[in-house]
């Protein structure tokens, strides 16, 4: 009977134990995007008329019109200066930069300075096989909004939204399909500007 007892106070504190070491431990949550630097940022020629496709760095088919600056946050403008060009046999008149990231959840702000002309802003997923999955965004000048990408289990989103929280866009594709997610900006005509600048939170 005493070995018996004894044996039942042991199995208790032991429990115990665990238990208050079980609790002990720290809450563990899913690990957030890994801060961006500009080497994560990549730089690519782009043109609207081609807008689902993901031409090579060093590609020159697409005239180069607006720079691009990496630091702390994205610096996209510049003046068009050539005029409509042949690309893969379509006239291509609507070109500029595109601007990709590397997945993960991730928020900031995208300001508009300058919109002069004919200009366009799209969002873009990056997909396997040199292929995006574009979407304008109508944008005016003197505007700030704020975006953000967010992994929703099977799904990616991307949201954009002005000053008063109204939405302007929200793109949502698998995200199994997701290799990055960028931002685009293109000019039509001789003398038409762009000047953004994109900051993101991490």
């Amino acid at each position: 009977m005493k070995i018996l007892v004894l044996c039942s106070f042991l199995f208790i504190s032991s429990l115990a134990g665990v238990c208050s070491q079980t609790s002990s431990l720290p809450n563990r949550t899913a690990p957030p995007a890994a801060a961006l630097t500009s080497k994560d940022i990549h730089v690519y020629p782009f043109a609207e008329e081609h807008k689902n496709m993901l031409f090579k760095p060093t590609d020159r088919s697409i005239p180069s019109e607006l720079i691009v600056t990496t630091t702390d946050h994205i610096h996209m403008y510049g003046k068009k200066k050539s005029r409509v060009v042949q690309v893969l046999g379509v006239p291509t008149g609507h070109v500029g930069k595109l601007v990709m990231l590397p997945p993960g959840d991730r928020s900031g702000t995208l300001m508009i300075k300058k919109s002069f002309g004919t200009t366009k802003f799209l969002n873009c997923f990056e997909l396997a096989g040199d292929k995006l999955d574009s979407q304008e965004m109508k944008l005016s000048e003197g505007g700030t909004y704020n975006w953000s990408i967010k992994n929703e289990g099977t799904n990616t989103t991307f949201r954009l939204t002005s000053a008063d929280n109204k939405e302007i866009a929200h793109h949502t594709i698998e995200s199994a399909n997701v290799l990055g997610v960028g931002f685009a900006g293109t000019v039509r005509n001789e003398g038409n500007e762009i000047d953004l600048t994109i900051t993101f939170d991490h």
